[in-house]
């Protein structure tokens, strides 16, 4: 599994990004092992960034969970969080769609502001339609944050300081990193994590030497 962060640097083109996340966020309903689950931005581009999400998630449908079991956990966890401080601050409406045939197991589009460190948005992997915001004072703490976690599958960094965000991404402890978009399955492009994210990767040329032995010649010298 993976609970990849994003990092927007103070040089992020806010709104260009937030439409990315939100895209790569909820792909097939927010059920995305590689779906950017964990958000920091930069304290300063709190009002901005508040005002713009709820704008633009306005405009999408609330998804259709996978069973009954992932809407008591993601309900669960929700539950934890609000426990923890964690505020929501968006939440679609899931009734104007119920006419609809699009299933039982209907989910409404949440968004959180994180304000507890040990909140479970930024320790579990949140498997559905949940987007997590965390608005850090200084960049460190972002980073910190963002390796605090069992899971070590993707993680992306955007800003358009280029050098700032390469610095950034050799502190991330991700299987896989982008600059400027989020990590997707590609079948010429290695794919795996680290820590509980897995071990080893797949697909790419990287990917086949995973499922073949290695054969050890040796020729005794003349």
């Amino acid at each position: 599994g993976g609970s990849d962060p994003a990092l927007l640097l103070d040089s992020c083109e806010l709104e260009k990004d937030i439409k990315t996340l939100i895209k790569a966020r909820l792909l097939n309903g927010g059920q995305s092992c590689i779906s950017p689950k964990r958000w920091f931005v930069p304290k300063e581009k709190r009002k901005e960034c508040l005002e713009f999400l709820k704008t633009e998630l306005s405009a999408f449908a609330p998804p259709v969970l996978v069973n009954e079991k992932a809407i008591v956990n993601l309900n669960n966890i929700c539950s934890d969080a609000e426990k923890c401080g964690d505020t929501c601050f968006y939440k679609s409406d899931e009734r104007q769609f119920i006419g609809e045939e699009r299933g039982p197991n209907l989910y409404p589009i949440k968004a959180y502001e994180i304000k507890n460190n040990e909140s479970p948005f930024l320790k579990k992997e949140v498997f559905g339609p949940i987007i997590a915001v965390y608005f850090y004072e200084h960049l460190e703490e972002a980073i910190k944050l963002a390796n605090d976690s069992e899971f070590g599958l993707g993680a992306s960094v955007f800003g358009k300081d280029l050098s700032k965000a390469k610095e950034v991404v050799n502190q991330i402890h991700a299987g896989m990193v982008s600059i400027n978009e989020c990590p997707r399955s590609k079948i010429n492009e290695p794919f795996g994590g680290v820590k509980s994210s897995g071990y080893g990767v797949e697909l790419g040329e990287a990917g086949f030497f995973e499922f073949v032995n290695m054969q050890v010649l040796k020729v005794p010298e003349s």
